[in-house]
């Protein structure tokens, strides 16, 4: 069992960040995601170079949550929706000391179809 969903003004309003994105790849526990819509925030951009000066290529990473091997009461999980290839609409808050975004809330992360 977890804490109950947010709506999706929470979810707005507790994300520094909110795209539409592709998963690119991902390892150790971080996703790279490509942005394909940014319906809010700025994003802090992973990579920099000539396609991203552009504005051709945007990517940033996701700290993405995996299940744990004990799953306890509140646990929550998001590292399916992280697989290559998928659309994702994606509600993220920028953590400084990992350097990345992380997902605002538990379903924070839709696979879009």
């Amino acid at each position: 069992m977890v804490a109950a969903p947010l709506s999706d003004d929470e979810l707005v309003g507790r994300a520094d960040l909110v795209v539409e994105a592709r998963v690119l790849s991902r390892s150790g526990g971080r996703a790279t995601l490509r942005i394909q819509h940014v319906i809010k925030g700025k994003p802090h951009l992973h990579r920099q170079g000539i396609l991203c000066w552009l504005g051709l290529r945007r990517l940033v990473v996701a700290r993405y949550r995996s299940q744990p091997r004990e799953p306890a009461l509140g646990d929550w999980w998001n590292e399916g929706a992280f697989n290559p290839g998928n659309r994702i609409r994606a509600h993220l808050a920028w953590d400084d000391e990992a350097d990345c975004y992380e997902s605002v809330w538990w379903n924070g992360i839709d696979v879009l179809r």
